[in-house]
């Protein structure tokens, strides 16, 4: 639905421990676009995330394959993100699908 970046980066964001690459990706599309990440928990297992993405408690950039079966069954959705780059390399944003 083309959502501008500005908009996710004001919503707070689940992340992977540092060091991680879908971390980096995610701490560079931020920097690149001047923007300031909002983190709400710093999470080290893929199946977590999701749970807490589900909960509603953040959005979250992981790989596409992470969430696959949640995309397919619509528990999770993933979003149409203006200049997002990252999507390219089969990395996403996602939200909870009841939102």
């Amino acid at each position: 639905k083309n959502i501008p970046m500005e908009r996710i980066a004001a919503e707070v964001f689940l992340v992977r421990e540092s060091g991680s690459g879908t971390r980096i990706a995610m701490e560079k599309l931020f920097d690149n676009m001047g923007l300031k990440m909002r983190l709400g928990m710093e999470i080290t297992r893929n199946e977590t995330i999701k749970q807490a993405v589900r909960a509603g408690l953040g959005l979250s950039v992981v790989s596409q394959h992470t969430i696959a079966l949640e995309l397919e069954t619509g528990w999770l959705r993933a979003l149409d993100v203006v200049g997002c780059q990252i999507i390219s390399l089969r990395i996403l944003i996602f939200w909870p699908a009841l939102k």
